[in-house]
């Protein structure tokens, strides 16, 4: 719908969210996907293999607080940023932890 090329996933799971991320995209997306579980990513390779998306996944080994300094206070300032700020039209969905999505105006 906004012609996204990347998205960065906090924490991967096995994949599933990942998956729906890539097919989006197109061929020339991206989806870096984090995560500390060893397990996780296992069972995100082959889930993506088979579905002929893994060769478009940034995986990194590192929890999804590491990357945003380690804090949930950051997240939270992350959130309230992108939602304050008017080039972007924000929402959060509460699904379990929250995905907050942000279209760039």
């Amino acid at each position: 719908m906004i012609n996204a090329k990347r998205v960065f996933e906090f924490g991967n799971g096995y994949g599933y969210s990942a998956f729906w991320f890539t097919r989006a995209f197109g061929a020339d997306g991206c989806v870096n996907c984090s995560d500390t579980d060893a397990m996780n990513r296992e069972r995100a390779e082959r889930y993506l293999s088979a579905a002929a998306l893994w060769q478009r996944i940034e995986f990194v080994w590192i929890g999804a607080q590491d990357v945003v300094h380690g804090s949930t206070e950051a997240i939270v300032e992350h959130n309230r940023l992108v939602s304050c700020d008017p080039g972007f039209d924000t929402f959060i969905n509460p699904i379990r932890d929250g995905v907050i999505v942000a279209r760039k105006k």
